[in-house]
């Protein structure tokens, strides 16, 4: 599992210009794994088109919250963030 730390480590050697293959050797992270990180944090279209410049950390972290917990868990997640949700005290 990719910790925060983990996702923007990805991001900034992918601001930085280095290709997976780079990153799997530095991090030794599994070029699957790290391909699979990518798909959770960019569009089907970025990723079809190797877009992965495009990654979004935050992105990731949804895939994950809605795959785990459900969409219903995510929205009440999301509106948690925005300040949308009283804390029922």
């Amino acid at each position: 599992m990719y910790t925060l730390e983990d996702r923007l480590l990805l991001k900034q050697l992918l601001l930085e210009g280095y290709q997976v293959k780079e990153i799997t050797n530095m991090t030794r992270i599994s070029r699957a794994t790290i391909y699979n990180e990518l798909k959770r944090g960019l569009t089907s279209s970025e990723y079809v088109n190797r877009r992965y410049i495009k990654y979004e950390p935050a992105r990731a972290i949804e895939h994950d919250i809605k795959n785990r917990f459900g969409e219903e868990e995510l929205n009440y997640y999301l509106q948690w963030i925005k300040g949308d949700v009283e804390d029922g005290n």
